[in-house]
């Protein structure tokens, strides 16, 4: 059997998607190949050994500082490099020189690497954050970096203008295991609609545009209701908060911060609709693959969204596309849609589509195979 190493340098205790989405990967990754999961757990370094979807063995270093982290996790590394490793899968946040030698010294033990870059185009993304030191660092290293990556596996539709580069793509759909999502039961509909954003609450997602579209709506509104939940934390939060006050929609918007397992499966429950991605195209990449699309569809919510997500088409009756611009969004084209689709089954229609197109084995055969 072949085996890999996964590492996650992100820190998973506080990056809930990105978590969900890593132990997906190593559990269908260890059906193929022995997996060593490395990844950065607050203060610790966690050492994974998973083989057939099961942990075998686990282990943890304590760490003080980020440098520290990232010298545990290189170490860790460097010793497995000098036993059987047929591959190394990272998920990439920003370039530095401990990627690159990581990388380097990968290529020198004849071991494939595949560098995970999960939305491209980035850089705008970086600028918008202000950091723009990482983004010098970035452009400095990066292409020394790419010299010693084969495979570049993405979540995204965006083609790079070297074609060798073009040539490491590979493009896979943002899965979901389905099974671990219970169906939500679909609420009345009579003279309210309740919309459900689960999100991390940045610029880009866009959730100023449904504020102002709130806005416009309850100026020419009273009988019918809409009401916003918010399910996320993240930098963008205390902007939102002063729109909310600013419109006076503290009636009708509800952040309800982190939840998960039953708080959660109970928010798709009080819900008609949710909200995916409204402001990728602020960051010059809007043809992607979004987690959250494909959590609601396994869920059996219908949404719209502006992004032109890779993995659904415009003829599916449960997705709504929005423009992908700086616009409020139109809840009477919001209310229409929903109310087109009531009397449909159209849970079941999403379920056996999450099933078919989007189960995690699926989406990622074509890395598996390059291993």
């Amino acid at each position: 059997m072949k085996r890999g190493i996964y590492v996650v340098k992100t820190d998973l205790e506080k990056q809930i998607g990105v978590r969900e989405k890593a132990f997906s990967m190593v559990e269908i990754f260890s059906k193929y190949s022995e997996v060593l999961f490395i990844y950065s757990w607050g203060q610790y370094v966690y050492i994974d050994e998973f083989v057939n979807k099961q942990r075998l063995k686990s282990q943890r270093l304590r760490t003080n500082t980020l440098i520290d982290k990232i010298k545990s996790i290189n170490s860790v590394m460097y010793s497995e490099f000098r036993k059987k490793v047929d591959y190394i899968y990272m998920r990439y946040t920003i370039s530095d020189k401990s990627i690159y030698e990581v990388l380097k010294k990968a290529k020198d033990y004849k071991i494939k690497t595949f560098l995970e870059i999960p939305v491209m185009p980035y850089v705008k993304e970086l600028l918008l954050q202000k950091k723009y030191f990482r983004f010098i660092i970035d452009k400095l290293i990066f292409s020394k970096i790419i010299n010693y990556v084969d495979y570049i596996p993405t979540t995204s539709e965006f083609y790079l203008k070297n074609e060798n580069l073009n040539n490491k793509l590979i493009r896979y759909c943002n899965g979901v295991n389905v099974n671990k999502y219970p169906i939500r039961k679909r609420p009345p509909f009579e003279d309210k609609i309740n919309i459900l954003m689960v999100t991390s609450i940045t610029f880009w997602q866009g959730i100023d545009r449904i504020l102002e579209g709130l806005y416009n709506f309850y100026k020419d509104n009273v009988k019918f209701k809409i009401y916003l939940n918010i399910v996320g934390v993240g930098p963008e939060m205390h902007r939102l908060k002063k729109m909310v006050k600013k419109y006076s929609l503290d009636r009708f918007v509800n952040f309800r911060g982190k939840l998960s397992g039953e708080l959660l499966d109970k928010q798709f429950d009080l819900n008609h609709i949710a909200a995916g991605s409204l402001g990728r195209h602020r960051t010059d990449n809007n043809n992607i693959s979004t987690l959250k699309a494909s959590e609601y569809c396994a869920r059996g919510i219908p949404f719209f969204t502006s992004v032109n997500e890779m993995c659904f088409n415009n003829s599916l009756n449960f997705i709504y596309f929005v423009e992908a611009n700086d616009g409020p969004i139109d809840f009477l084209e919001i209310i229409n849609f929903y109310q087109s689709i009531n009397s449909f089954n159209y849970e079941k229609e999403m379920r056996e589509y999450a099933i078919e197109n989007l189960n995690w084995e699926k989406v990622l055969k074509e890395i598996i195979l390059r291993f």
